[in-house]
This record gives C-alpha cells, structure tokens and sequence, in this order.
C-alpha cells in the first residue's frame, strides 16, 4: 500500500492526487465525447464545471446531515462527547452519493434555466462521471477508506493493510475484502460500456438510463460486503443503499420520461407529414 507519494522529500496522501486525476479525466471524456454531440461545446464545459462544483459541494455536505440526524435522533449516545468530539465525528469526509446529488441538482437547475438539453448532458456526464469515480475508489483503497468485510486467512481476494496504514481498524493484520478495487472495475466496465452506447448505438438516453440503473443496483449489492463504520446504518440498510433504492425510483421516472418524450416526437414528425 502507498497512502502517500514522495514528491522531492514531501508526501502527498496518493487519494489526493488520484483525486486531481479524476477531475482531470472526467474533463477529457467529456470533451471527446461531446464533439459527438449537437450540443454546443460551450454549454457542454460550463454546465460540466457548475455540475462539478455542486457535486464538490454535496459531497463535503452529505455526512454533517447525516450524522446531525444521527446524533439528534440518538442524543443518548453522543451526549458525553464534547463539541469539538461531535464536530470531527460529523465532518472531515466526502461522501460520493452527496456528490453525485449535488451535481445533479446543480445541472438540472441550469440547464432548466438556460434551456439546455438535459438528456444530451446526461449522456455525456455519465461516462465522464464513472471514469471519475473509478479513478476515485482507487485512490479510497491506497487511503484505506471504504474498505470491506474480514474475511479468512488465505482468501483469495484478502488485502492485508501494513501496521501504519491511515486507519488504525486496518492494523491488526486481518484479511479484507478491497470493495473498493471491485467497484472500480465495475465502473470502468460500465464506462466503457456507456461510451459504446454513445459512439455506436446513438440513442438519446441509453448511455445515461444505464447509469442510473446500473451503479445504485450494484452499489446497493456492494454495501453488503462493506464494514467500515463512517457509512450510517438505519435500520435493516446503510445510507447508500437507501439512496441507491431511490435512484433506482428515478431511474425508472426517467426511463418513462424517454419514451413518451420519444413517442411525442414520433407524433409529431407524423403530424409535419400529414400537413
């Protein structure tokens, strides 16, 4: 493992920049992929930088609600910790479901407001955004975040992390599973599946109603098999899986949003030719 990076005697935490890797990748896709698109470039890059501004917001806000829930609705808990206790418990991480609905949020906001074609932006920010997040979860297993369940002495998926690893659960020697390299293989595999859809099958919508398909199902699976502490448990599922069950809701909304969008356009391409 190699939480940190050597850059001329000063040590950079390797999440950090696998982070800047990400932006920077994610800015690249969807710069290639949007000279496929009729959208104008510009609106493409600007909508691209507020979207990634909402979700840097969201991401950093995610937690602090979730835990001040927490701690509200289970005071009995928490009333022996000082405020500065309460105040680190609550913050000092980025949450990716918080991101993601923070850029979202941000986009839709914009585009309804400039009337930019949201589906097209989707289609393009969704291969950006798992390329991104797939290049982020690499750098969540060098940081040791997110990390999975112990599993048995010689497994075959173990990781042990080193005795001075960033998070002093991971130093007792015991095998886990890194959850984190398996989602982000999945998201590459699903990036490069999207990009596909783009580029080949140039349907309005496909690329994107796979996203929001395909990750909540399978992050809602993979929370199974995650044991580190920070994610919030309610009841019977975590946090995640809660949001993932409403994506999979929206996902739904918006794949019937397609097709009647697609029929009123068949309808009234029928109508042009009748006049």
């Amino acid at each position: 493992m190699h939480p940190f990076i050597d850059f001329f005697g000063i040590n950079i935490p390797t999440y950090t920049v696998l982070f800047f890797v990400a932006i920077i990748a994610a800015w690249l896709m969807q710069r290639l992929l949007s000279r496929k698109s009729p959208l104008a470039r510009q609106d493409v890059t600007l909508t691209f930088v507020i979207g990634a501004s909402g979700g840097l917001i969201g991401a950093v806000l995610l937690r602090p609600i979730m835990h001040t829930v927490r701690i509200a609705f289970s005071w009995a808990d928490y009333r022996h910790m000082s405020m500065a206790e309460l105040a680190d418990y609550a913050t000092g991480e980025i949450v990716f479901f918080g991101g993601l609905l923070g850029g979202l949020l941000a986009v839709v906001l914009f585009c309804r407001k400039f009337n930019i074609d949201l589906v097209r932006l989707f289609d393009i920010f969704a291969p950006s955004l798992a390329l991104a997040h797939a290049i982020g979860r690499m750098g969540c297993f060098f940081a040791g975040c997110c990390y999975g369940m112990a599993v048995s002495e010689g497994h075959p998926l173990g990781v042990i992390y080193p005795e001075d690893a960033m998070f002093r659960a991971l130093r007792d020697g015991v095998p886990r599973l890194p959850t984190q390299l398996f989602e982000s293989m999945f998201l590459l595999v699903l990036c490069a599946v999207m990009v596909f859809l783009f580029l080949v099958q140039k349907k309005r919508g496909l690329p994107s109603a796979t996203y929001f398909f395909a990750y909540p199902v399978w992050r809602f699976f993979l929370e199974f098999f995650r044991a580190d502490p920070t994610r919030g448990r309610y009841g019977a599922f975590t946090t995640s899986q809660y949001i993932s069950i409403g994506l999979v809701i929206f996902a739904v909304c918006y794949v019937i949003f397609l097709r009647r969008n697609q029929k009123e356009s068949v309808q009234g391409s029928g109508a042009d030719q009748i006049e």
